[in-house]
């Protein structure tokens, strides 16, 4: 039984020089793509959208924003706990930041940290 390795050939020298040329320039371009798709995303951000001078959200972008499902606000608002506009076909459904303010008011209570000095005495 043989245990030495086996030999290497010395043709294979620039064949692994190639590879890793090759790796490395992939990687480098991998990179640039990456940067790139980065500033894509940044400069293709939503719009601030505004009614009235109050600044419009999406429902789905409100869904997002607070970790809850679409369906989650579809049933608020059909048991009318948040106040909202939708299109006359429907397919669109937006809140305006006073809705939503009223929503947080309504629905949420702040969690605030006890400063020793405003904590009651025992």
């Amino acid at each position: 039984m043989n245990t030495s390795p086996p030999p290497q050939y010395p043709e294979s020298e620039p064949f692994k020089k190639w590879i890793m040329d090759a790796v490395g320039t992939m990687v480098f371009l991998l990179g640039s793509m990456t940067e790139s798709l980065k500033e894509i995303a940044e400069k293709s951000g939503k719009a601030k959208l505004k009614y009235k001078g109050k600044e419009i959200i999406m429902l789905e972008d409100l869904a997002i924003g607070l970790n809850k499902s679409p369906r989650t606000f579809r049933r608020l608002r059909a048991e009318k706990k948040i106040s909202y506009w939708s299109s006359k076909d429907g397919h669109t459904v937006f809140v305006t930041q006073d809705q939503f303010d009223d929503y947080i008011t309504n629905n949420f209570v702040p969690n605030e940290i006890e400063d020793e000095s405003t904590a009651p005495q025992r």
